[in-house]
């Protein structure tokens, strides 16, 4: 089923997970469809590439290109843990610096943290 024009250009969710063992639309053919037609002497060649090649980079493709949902939960997660990380470390600083302005009579005598 492809998606409506209006959001085809959004990202796809990261719980989209698809079967990466299976057909997608955007699957392209890695072989030329006349391959043995126009190759003939690379015909056991495309064989040992159509029975026991294919299947496998299909899967790793298709795992690559966001099937197996990995690469965006380790985004996902990578963001969560660092976004408060870095708040937390802001506030440390700032709480830092008021107390050393506050011990050194900065605050209170005129002077502002700005």
């Amino acid at each position: 089923m492809k998606r409506p024009a209006l959001v085809e250009r959004f990202p796809k969710p990261f719980w989209w997970n698809p079967n990466p063992d299976e057909p997608w639309d955007g699957d392209w053919p890695v072989l030329p469809e006349k391959a043995d037609e126009r190759f003939p002497e690379l015909i056991p060649d495309f064989e040992i590439w159509r029975e026991k090649l294919e299947r496998p980079f299909r899967r790793l493709d298709h795992e690559a290109c966001g099937g197996g949902g990995s690469a965006n939960r380790k985004t996902l997660q990578a963001v969560s843990r660092s976004f408060p990380v870095g708040v937390l470390g802001g506030c440390r600083r700032i709480i830092a610096t008021r107390r050393e302005l506050a011990l050194q009579g900065g605050i209170g005598h005129g002077n502002r943290l700005s």
